[in-house]
This record gives C-alpha cells, structure tokens and sequence, in this order.
C-alpha cells in the first residue's frame, strides 16, 4: 500500500512541476549575443531558419556596438541558421551578407575578419545549394 501511495505521490508531483518554457527565435538569438550563453534546445530552433535570423539579429543589435565577443556569437547565430535550411526558410542571404558587411567595417581584429569571411563564405556555399 505505501508503495502504491509513493508512486502516486511522485506521478502528482511530477505533473506538478512546471515544464521548461521554451523560448522564442528572437529570445534566443538576443541571448546568445547578449550573454553568449547557448543553450542545447537552441541549435534545433535557430538552425535552418536562414535570412530570418540576419533579420532578428540587426533587431538585436540595432545601432550599438558589439565587442569581438558578442561578433563571434552573431557568427555563431548565421551559421546555424544557414544549416540545414528548412523549406519555406528565407534562403536569399541578403541581410545575412549585409550583417557580415558591418561586422567586417566594425573591426580591425584580423582573426575575426577570417572568421567573418570563412562565413560569408559558407553562407554563400549554402546559398549556390538550393
């Protein structure tokens, strides 16, 4: 009896427990460039977005500059959403390029350049896929 009283017990808490909110596309880019945190569920909803991430990110970042940091994290974030693009994804890179562009005249870090080329690079490969 205590064991079936336990099991019930534990199933109601459980239920009880509220689930993890998921968040938003623009949530989670703002996030990642803001605090450079990336959280697992992230890639899944970023990845194949396409130019629609570009768009959220110029939405992010408005008209403040970036450190070399929060850079590499809107690299991060145009990788991703050039990964795997899904059907009906904005695929023409236009503001993807564009964001690129202003990372590119932001800096003077030649490592960052290369890293900003290497993707502009891989997003016009992805571009030439479809």
């Amino acid at each position: 009896m205590r064991t079936i009283l336990a099991m019930l017990l534990s199933l109601g808490l459980s239920a009880a427990v509220p689930c993890q909110k998921l968040s938003t596309p623009e949530e989670a880019i703002g996030r990642i460039i803001n605090s450079g945190l990336l959280e697992g569920h992230d890639q899944k909803l970023i990845g194949g977005m396409g130019d629609a991430a570009a768009v959220i990110v110029t939405k992010v970042v408005g008209e403040r500059q970036l450190t070399t940091g929060q850079m590499d994290a809107v690299l991060l974030v145009l990788n991703s959403a050039f990964a795997d693009v899904r059907p009906m994804a904005e695929l023409e890179p236009r503001t993807a390029l564009f964001v690129l562009q202003y990372l590119e005249l932001s800096t003077k870090d030649p490592q960052l350049k290369e890293r900003i080329a290497r993707t502009r690079e891989y997003i016009r490969e992805q571009d030439k896929k479809k």
